[in-house]
């Protein structure tokens, strides 16, 4: 290797036909965070793992093609930019990180899906009112709230319910969406000792979130067993309140783990 790719700010390997390495630059030891000299040491030992291994996959075989991709190394917890040179004997790989560009274009994503998922919520309102002007009874609107938010794509399925006045717990009013398992979960808590999200929000007269409801303790263990079958990650109570009383609750779920972020909160 000569020493403008020695000293060169980009990880350098040379690859043997037989998939060893025969020389690396520092940048590359950095990079991939290797101790002491790794020549004559197999490519597959030294690179760590990648979520497709494209690299080991690109020099495989007796020839190798020119290519060049990016992927994530969860050893290294790095994103690199990697490009594939055939040479005389074997390949020569240069190595990019390119960690800080993708965090940046995952946080612009983020952000412009929850902007998405926010208009959604807005739009969803916005809907909920309009039917509820036209509901002649209680009955007609915890339909409405089941169904304008139990059937939308952006969640898995809603319910509503209401404090009883008899005996602890909630009555199911209304249910809409993908209930799977997870719903029957719910409503077997709501009869039983553990206090559920949905209770919760009564309780506190306040808005609940469990995201992701697998990780969450403060969820009844049924619901979060039946919750990871259903592949149902995220959860959001509501309490509805007259004044300053809550005696009902509507309990929105969703199969992603950040369904539910401050804005689209505050919007519900």
């Amino acid at each position: 290797m000569d020493d403008r790719l020695q000293a060169a700010p980009f990880g350098v390997l040379a690859v043997s036909s037989d998939g060893a390495l025969t020389e690396c630059n520092d940048a590359a030891r950095e990079l991939l965070d290797v101790d002491g000299d790794p020549t004559g040491i197999a490519v597959a030992e030294v690179v760590p793992h990648s979520v497709e291994d494209s690299l080991l996959s690109a020099l495989e075989g007796s020839s190798v093609s020119e290519t060049s991709f990016e992927e994530y190394y969860p050893p290294i917890e790095r994103w690199l930019d990697v490009s594939v040179v055939p040479a005389e004997t074997g390949a020569t790989v240069y190595f990019r990180d390119v960690t800080a560009r993708r965090r940046a274009q995952k946080t612009v994503a983020e952000l412009r899906a929850e902007r998405r998922r926010t208009a959604i919520v807005d739009e969803t309102r916005s809907a909920v009112l309009r039917e509820l002007v036209a509901s002649s009874s209680r009955a007609e609107i915890e339909e409405t709230l089941a169904r304008e938010l139990g059937e939308r794509d952006l969640w898995t399925f809603a319910w509503v319910g209401e404090r009883r006045l008899d005996v602890d717990g909630l009555a199911v009013r209304s249910v809409a969406g993908r209930t799977g398992e997870t719903f029957e979960a719910v409503r077997e808590a709501i009869d039983g000792p553990a206090t559920t999200p949905e209770e919760r929000a009564i309780e506190q007269a306040s808005v609940q979130v469990a995201q992701p409801i697998a990780e969450d303790s403060a969820v009844p263990e049924r619901v979060r067993l039946a919750a990871f079958g259903d592949g149902v990650q995220s959860m959001l109570a509501i309490p509805l309140s007259y004044g300053s009383t809550a005696d009902g609750v509507v309990g929105v779920y969703a199969d992603r783990t950040d369904a539910f972020s401050e804005r689209e909160r505050a919007s519900f």
